[in-house]
């Protein structure tokens, strides 16, 4: 959270109950100065995907994601702190970020831009990503080994599965994408899911799971119906009838090939194939 300093708790735990806006924003902002983490120049404005969990992880299939030489250079130069082992086809370090959500755009701006936003956050996390253990997703396992998320749990007293972690493995669940990932991409898996992800378990954590629902972006029920809740999010893009170069009506700003058309054809072949 914003009071650790390299995984070790504060004495002075500080908490924000029932209080306005403003007084929120400015607690997030003394919050953040006051943590010294060096975070690398990196910026970005992404559109997050909603959060989704249920009690059994997703089936992981046998693939290995290889990165490239460049995509590896690019970790090295943004994320210094984290190290891929390409003997192990794993990511292992400690993810740090800054970045603040604003929700009127519905973007989370990452990066030190974002320093004199409202719920401005500057955090790191102790993580691992399994290239060799891929989800029906597409994407890459991922864990916080740093215990923070049990912490968690204990201070707001709910299960793992409300800060959507799988009970069964511990694992990051991260969303949903009945397409795959054909294309993955290191560079987007961090930008548009984990930092993401960790910056709403910041924000839970701080200021509890009420706040982070309220004050952030959407999340999905558990199980069977988390499931139809995505469905019928990726149905009313469907409707639209976007051309390939339109932009995608998420609000990612990516062209609608390169973002949802993939899980508009997929869950519209499920639909009609039933």
């Amino acid at each position: 959270c914003l009071r650790h300093q390299h995984g070790e708790h504060k004495s002075n735990t500080y908490r924000v109950n029932h209080l306005g806006e403003r007084v929120i924003n400015r607690a997030i902002q003394e919050l953040s100065e006051s943590k010294s983490i060096y975070v690398p120049p990196l910026t970005a404005s992404v559109t997050p995907r909603k959060q989704y969990v249920q009690e059994m992880a997703s089936d992981t299939r046998s693939l290995t994601i290889e990165i490239l030489d460049n995509e590896v250079k690019w970790l090295e130069t943004n994320f210094p702190t984290l190290q891929y082992d390409p003997n192990s086809s794993k990511i292992t370090g400690e993810l740090r970020f800054c970045a603040a959500y604003d929700n009127e755009t519905g973007r989370l701006e990452i990066g030190e831009n974002a320093r004199e936003m409202d719920r401005f956050i500057k955090n790191a996390f102790e993580i691992e990503i399994y290239l060799n253990n891929v989800d029906n997703n597409g994407w890459p396992k991922v864990y916080e080994i740093g215990g923070r998320h049990n912490q968690i749990s204990k201070m707001y007293n709910v299960p793992n599965i409300d800060l959507h972690f799988y009970p069964n493995d511990d694992s990051c669940c991260l969303g949903l994408n009945y397409a795959g990932n054909r294309n993955f991409q290191i560079k987007e898996f961090l930008l548009d899911l984990v930092i993401p992800f960790f910056y709403r378990l910041s924000y839970t954590e701080e200021f509890g799971i009420e706040a982070s629902s309220k004050d952030l972006w959407g999340e999905y029920s558990h199980g069977k119906q988390g499931h139809d809740e995505y469905i019928n999010d990726i149905m009313n893009i469907a409707k639209q009838r976007l051309g390939r170069n339109d932009l995608c009506s998420c609000g990612s700003g990516k062209k609608y090939k390169n973002c949802h058309l993939d899980e508009v054809k997929s869950v519209t072949l499920r639909r009609y194939s039933k």
